[in-house]
């Protein structure tokens, strides 16, 4: 394995890095609260980007306060979202997470059902999990853009691991993940506990998605006794697995759960390339050498619509994906009813392309 670190500087080079800059204190920022559970170790610093670093520590509950630059917009379906708990008019700190409270498990769900509005008396949830080589500011700034692009009319849930957010943290990254995979499973019947009424929707990428998938398939289990099952829209991101093991071993079971299940993929995807030659076979968010295609997934292939620098983030980044996500997710269309989606029919059955803006 002497090209490990060669693959895993391609790999961590060509991800979305979300450097930003200082903000400008003149500039008009909108700001979006989301919550968060964490299994990174808390640093004790104050200074909200180093407060989570990329050691395992005890499950963390709050709400975090970002500031949104409208003029970086992507989607047309772009709204600034009402906050419920924080309330900031101005800039606290010079870059994009502005404040951090920490909230205990009961006050952390007590939060989210007042979200609720005689008009929507069971708003949705939306929950994030990232995937390798993410700070805990990226990843809530990713859930803030994600909540004002999509305009989403309920709480945004980051689910944090710890991620060493380093290049070379890959296989630390990976037994975090692991490590931190029952919490996820908590925290989804936590919430389908405390309301049942409100679907969960989650979206999982890269390395998220191995969590994911394995806490679909205990809460399955304990569904079948239990009939417990609020999860609304499943949707898989560029997943770093492995292919055929998904299909052969996975894709069965995803199938028989009473939620739709999206899958995006790219032909364009580096940092999956370089994982498909470290573990020297096909992840399944890469389509270079194929669609997937198996039954109960809708399979959306981006690789027309996305520039080759949106290879890996092209769920944060890219208008058309973006707005996919707003018919999908706000909408509930499935791909046949998706505006920018093309369908290609193969012998293994059908998938969409996402076609570019005119």
């Amino acid at each position: 394995m002497r090209f490990w670190p060669v693959i895993l500087f391609l790999a961590g080079s060509l991800l979305l890095a979300g450097c930003s800059s200082p903000l400008s204190p003149g500039k008009g920022y909108l700001y979006q609260e989301v919550f968060h559970v964490t299994t990174r170790k808390d640093t004790g610093l104050t200074r909200p980007d180093k407060r989570f670093g990329g050691e395992r520590g005890e499950v963390r509950f709050g709400v975090s306060m970002l500031a949104v630059d409208p003029d970086k917009t992507f989607s047309s379906f772009a709204e600034a979202q009402p906050n419920r708990l924080l309330q900031q008019e101005v800039l606290i700190e010079s870059q994009p997470l502005q404040q951090i409270v920490d909230l205990e498990q009961d006050a952390f769900l007590e939060q989210l059902a007042g979200y609720a509005t005689p008009d929507n008396p069971h708003p949705p949830v939306l929950i994030y999990i990232h995937g390798y080589k993410k700070s805990f500011k990226r990843a809530a700034v990713i859930s803030a853009q994600l909540r004002y692009e999509l305009g989403f009319p309920g709480p945004v849930i980051t689910f944090s691991w710890p991620s060493t957010n380093s290049v070379s943290g890959y296989a630390a990254d990976l037994e975090n993940l692991n490590w931190s995979r029952p919490v996820l499973q908590q925290l989804i019947v936590n919430l389908q506990n405390s309301n049942p009424s409100s679907p969960i929707h989650i979206i999982a990428h890269s390395m998220g998605n191995k969590a994911l998938l394995e806490t679909l398939d205990e809460l399955q289990r304990i569904a079948s006794s239990t009939g417990d099952w609020s999860i609304g829209e499943i949707i898989l991101v560029a997943p770093d697995i492995d292919q055929e093991i998904f299909i052969r071993d996975i894709a069965g079971k995803l199938a028989t759960m009473p939620s739709r299940k999206t899958l995006y993929v790219s032909s364009k995807d580096f940092p999956l390339f370089a994982s498909a030659t470290v573990y020297q076979y096909p992840r399944l968010g890469d389509s270079r050498k194929g669609v997937p295609v198996v039954e109960g997934v809708e399979t959306i292939d981006v690789s027309d619509a996305i520039p080759l620098f949106e290879g890996h983030g092209y769920y944060e980044a890219n208008k058309e994906t973006i707005e996919d996500l707003y018919y999908l997710i706000n909408k509930g269309l499935g791909a046949e009813e998706r505006p920018s989606l093309e369908a290609v029919e193969t012998e293994e059955g059908k998938y969409w392309r996402l076609q570019p803006a005119n």
